[in-house]
């Protein structure tokens, strides 16, 4: 059976950094992304790499990473 990888990225106001990341991970099986509800435009820019958009408030990094874990379908997170 082949391996599958998923990226868990959490952001919040990353518009300017959020691209490289999403195209250094673009050849992994699956991108999920955590946002803590930004007021730029990283959403925007997440939506052109993955449908896999989630946002909920900041409970601090742990309970973000958590949340990942919980959305993920392959080992990886």
């Amino acid at each position: 059976m082949p391996q599958t990888i998923s990226c868990a990225i959490v952001v919040y106001n990353e518009e300017r950094n959020i691209r490289d990341c999403l195209e250094s991970a673009k050849w992994m099986d699956e991108i999920i992304v955590v946002d803590a509800f930004s007021q730029d435009k990283t959403v925007q820019i997440c939506r052109e790499y993955t449908p896999r958009i989630y946002q909920r408030p900041w409970n601090g990094f742990g309970e973000q990473k958590n949340y990942h874990v919980r959305l993920g379908v392959h080992p990886g997170c």
